[in-house]
């Protein structure tokens, strides 16, 4: 079964990668409001943006990681595979 405590190296991956999603938008927001005074609506939809492509980038890792696994889970007791359950 592989190692199920993700490496300090991933971990700090994905936590760069979620800051870099939230803050980019959001400064690209700021920043526009303060250029046309359309404030606060450019710092909300750089916001919201921020929040959707983090939520991807987290989906997809976990998604990953889960194929990584192989089905490890599902080879438990009672689990169905190939539409049959398994009696063990």
């Amino acid at each position: 079964m592989p190692d199920m405590v993700p490496s300090p190296r991933s971990t700090l991956q994905l936590v760069f990668a979620v800051v870099v999603c939230l803050a980019v938008p959001l400064g690209v927001g700021v920043w526009l409001d303060k250029s046309v005074t359309t404030y606060p609506t450019a710092v909300l939809v750089g916001l919201a943006a921020g929040v959707v492509t983090s939520t991807v980038l987290i989906v997809r890792r976990i998604t990953r990681v889960i194929d990584a696994l192989g089905g490890a889970a599902a080879a438990g007791a009672g689990a169905t595979v190939n539409g049959k359950e398994d009696q063990a």
